[in-house]
């Protein structure tokens, strides 16, 4: 974890904010926290009364020492900004800090656009300006809603790591809501899921990642293959992985996880264990169709007893997992990457 170490920021115990939030029981520590739901779950509601924007109707919200070395104890970014119509972009920075406010905006690249007003900024510019604010007012915890939503996808990466550098820098933790799963893999260490103004699900991102207890959860980070008791069996995986959907009613393959190959190319090759897990191989199924998109390939294959099942996993080098060099109507085994510490 990051500077605040192991110590509870936030402890909520049954909060209720209208029909917001119902009964949020939730402990927030220090690092970096991600709050995922879909539009109207509660998200931004959650970050207003954990900066105390907003009271609630009833429980308690309990603040730790969120405070670094005395500094403000948290800052809070909502999904419009924030900011102030009158004053320039330097001004902002100037304003919450007593340092420079150079460096900082040459790093977000708005150090041209320092004496512009927030009404002459396109939306992405406003969209970092916000997040600058935060950074250069030194708070201990900053609350986002939706940072840098607005940002042209070839910078946004960039953008991101510019912010939790700084973050890391100076000890300060983030809790922040967001819709993009390659955002929250890459910066976030744990993820609160909310449903309807309640808790859903709450772990390390990983453990959501490689283990999601159900196929809605588990999109909610990004592509994957939910194989349930039915699928598990006609792929003939079921030796492998029947106790884990025995646990959860199926079990989670992210594509990088799942190869297809070849009958001709497969068969006999040894798996077993490497690096971080091991390969197992399921049975031979037949190709009904192939489709390539994005780096990813959807292929949909007809197994055991006549069960289609469509499959998602990732093409490496101009190859769906061998399932190219076969194409619709071929044979290929099924073979699946179980991560250590896998539940199976």
């Amino acid at each position: 974890m990051w500077g605040g170490g192991f110590g509870v920021l936030f402890e909520l115990r049954d909060v209720e904010l209208g029909i917001r939030l119902r009964g949020v029981s939730l402990r927030l520590g220090a690092g970096v926290t991600a709050i995922l739901g879909y539009s109207g779950a509660g998200k931004s509601s959650l970050l207003s009364v954990l900066a105390g924007f907003e009271q609630p109707t009833s429980g308690s919200v309990e603040r730790g020492d969120l405070g670094v070395g005395g500094a403000l104890p948290c800052y809070w970014v909502p999904q419009s900004g924030g900011l102030w119509s009158h004053v320039t972009v330097r001004g902002h920075v100037e304003l919450v800090s007593a340092g420079s406010a150079d460096e900082i905006l040459r790093a977000f690249d708005l150090w041209e656009r320092r004496d512009a007003c927030p009404g002459d900024l396109s939306q992405g510019e406003r969209s970092r300006l916000a997040v600058v604010r935060a950074v250069s007012a030194g708070a201990g915890v900053l609350l986002m809603d939706e940072p840098l939503a607005h940002v042209d996808p070839v910078r946004k990466p960039g953008y991101w790591e510019e912010l939790c550098s700084r973050l890391r820098a100076s000890g300060t933790s983030l809790v922040f809501a967001s819709h993009e799963p390659g955002v929250v893999l890459r910066h976030a260490e744990r993820v609160v899921c909310l449903r309807e103004g309640r808790v859903w699900h709450e772990s390390g991102v990983r453990d959501l990642y490689e283990r999601a207890p159900d196929r809605q959860l588990g999109e909610f980070l990004g592509p994957m293959n939910w194989l349930d008791g039915a699928l598990v069996g006609g792929l003939g995986l079921g030796a492998e992985l029947l106790g884990e959907v025995g646990r959860r009613g199926g079990v989670c393959v992210r594509p990088e996880r799942l190869r297809l190959r070849g009958v001709e190319c497969g068969v006999g090759t040894e798996l077993g264990a490497v690096a971080g897990g091991r390969w197992v191989r399921g049975g031979v199924v037949r190709v009904l169709s192939l489709r390539i998109a994005g780096g990813l390939a959807e292929t949909v294959v007809v197994g055991a007893g006549g069960v289609e099942c469509r499959l998602l996993y990732v093409v490496d080098g101009g190859d769906a997992g061998g399932a190219v060099r076969v194409g619709v109507g071929g044979w290929v085994c099924v073979e699946v990457f179980l991560p250590e510490g896998a539940e199976l």
